[in-house]
């Protein structure tokens, strides 16, 4: 696994295509979990297109493949969280994908370790949400390593 970078728009379908077989391989083990992951979002300022344009959207490659993509952003799905759970003070990891041909390799715990150093460096010590998870994951170590930026045309 290389590092974690953002994503770009020219990523969008690579990160689609992730998405695809995420949802089909859920499907294939009979949860309904992101099957309608895409409708779901139109309207709301919360599509991938959005996301990737915030510079919330990150990508992991294997050389030139995209292997791995989370979302890291201060939205709390209103559908996990309450106002009980004080939900301002954490970054939410959202969207996270590992294509299947990198199962077992450890890369969505790599993606996770780094989302909490991002999250340090963000808002200070703190932690990440896993939404569905309901799970608060800590740290306080070292700087993230964020590589390459997308090239803008003029």
């Amino acid at each position: 696994m290389t590092a974690v970078a953002p994503a770009c728009p020219v990523d969008e379908a690579a990160i689609r295509a992730l998405q695809d077989e995420a949802i089909a391989w859920l499907r294939s083990r009979g949860t309904d979990q992101w099957q309608n992951l895409r409708p779901a979002r139109h309207g709301t300022g919360r599509s991938l297109a959005d996301a990737i344009s915030r510079g919330e959207v990150y990508i992991v490659r294997d050389g030139a493949r995209i292997i791995g993509t989370v979302t890291v952003d201060d939205y709390a799905d209103p559908e996990f969280w309450t106002p009980q759970d004080d939900p301002t003070d954490a970054l939410y990891i959202h969207r996270m994908v590992v294509a299947r041909e990198a199962s077992g390799q450890d890369v969505g715990g790599r993606i996770i370790a780094w989302a909490l150093e991002l999250t340090r460096d963000s808002v200070g010590p703190g932690c990440a949400w896993m939404p569905g998870a309901r799970t608060r994951h800590c740290t306080t170590t070292t700087s993230h390593t964020v590589s390459s930026m997308c090239a803008r045309s003029p």
